[in-house]
């Protein structure tokens, strides 16, 4: 009888094992909403919700009319896909890793709270786990607080437009003010 031939394990310390494409789609994928932002035609939206504030809420469409002003019920759809195509990313990097025989790497079921929080759950995770195991991993991280701290810049200067936008719209409906002489 011969022995068996010894089994072949992977090196856990090997950093190339931590990475796949699939986990950089998770990362920048949020990206997407964002740009998505311009194209919607803001001063079309503002003056139709002042237009629906005037409305009879007893009106026919008056409902649809109020929950997707100005076309834009196509940007909540974007970022359900968004969040859909989060949990398959990252159902897609869980296997890789797993393939890759990573012990037991961070569940992508995790990637469910970007419904709820953000995708920076599973990305954080993910990179503790394999940081744990594998010694590398945290680059998604760092390039996640990137995406996280450019979405916030370009939410402060869209407040900042969209607030002066609604003024200009707010005044330019307002009815002119009548002086009285005395």
């Amino acid at each position: 009888m011969t022995d068996p031939q010894p089994a072949w394990y992977p090196d856990p310390n090997d950093p190339s094992r931590a990475g796949t494409p699939w986990i950089w789609v998770v990362v920048l994928l949020p990206l997407v909403p964002v740009a998505a932002l311009g194209l919607v035609d803001w001063r079309a939206y503002l003056e139709q919700t002042l237009a629906i504030s005037m409305m009879d809420p007893t009106s026919p469409g008056y409902l649809m009319q109020i929950m997707f002003p100005g076309g834009t019920g196509w940007l909540v759809l974007l970022g359900l896909a968004v969040n859909a195509a989060v949990l398959l990313f990252a159902w897609l990097d869980w296997r890789v890793l797993v393939s890759r025989g990573i012990h037991r790497p961070f569940h992508w079921g995790w990637a469910a709270l970007a419904l709820v929080v953000s995708n920076g759950v599973y990305v954080i995770g993910r990179g503790v786990v394999l940081r744990r195991r594998t010694g590398s991993g945290l680059a998604p991280v760092w390039v996640w607080i990137a995406v996280q701290v450019v979405g916030l810049i370009v939410a402060a200067f869209f407040t900042v437009w969209i607030l002066g936008l609604t003024f200009d719209v707010l005044f330019e409906q307002m009815p002119p003010l009548q002086t009285t002489s005395a």
